[in-house]
């Protein structure tokens, strides 16, 4: 039995010879998976629409890029006529109005609190003087359409509004 000193470790020459092996069979399965996961690669993200020819050493050759059946069909196929029809259509106007017109209206008030609604230069409480409609939704509940319109109320001193 001969014992041989490589890289400081001390190995039978039977158990080296074993790990050379070993080395040289796990580098060709390692290239064999390299090889693999190219193909899937290839499959997965190459060009799937251009096919291409590969001859025996490993070459692409050119495409076919005329067929001269197509040509010939295609030459004896008249080519259909096509009528150009124009007209413009009309615009309706104010057909928001139109839609919104035969749905139940559902008002969502927007008030403020008794605290806010105190005059800033006179102190005194201001009074109801109108509403602003802030905009104009369509809810929509299954089987029913409602038109919701949230108000704005405005108040105003009695003596600052009046001419």
């Amino acid at each position: 039995m001969r014992i041989l000193w490589y890289n400081t470790f001390m190995v039978k020459k039977e158990e080296y010879d074993a790990l050379i092996l070993e080395n040289i069979e796990l580098k060709k399965h390692i290239k064999l998976l390299t090889e693999a996961i190219q193909i899937m690669r290839q499959n997965q993200f190459g060009r799937s629409s251009e096919k291409s020819v590969v001859s025996d050493d490993g070459q692409l050759l050119q495409l076919n890029l005329f067929n001269e059946a197509e040509i010939e069909n295609a030459s004896q196929i008249p080519e259909p006529e096509f009528e150009q029809i124009t007209y413009k259509r009309k615009k309706k106007k104010g057909k928001r109005e139109l839609d919104f017109a035969g749905l139940p209206v559902e008002q969502i008030i927007h008030e403020l609190p008794d605290s806010e609604r105190i005059c800033p230069k006179c102190g005194k409480p201001m009074k109801v003087c109108g509403h602003d409609v802030l905009r104009r939704e369509l809810t929509v509940i299954p089987a029913q359409y409602k038109n919701r319109t949230p108000l704005a109320i405005r108040f105003a001193h009695r003596r600052l509004s009046e001419p």
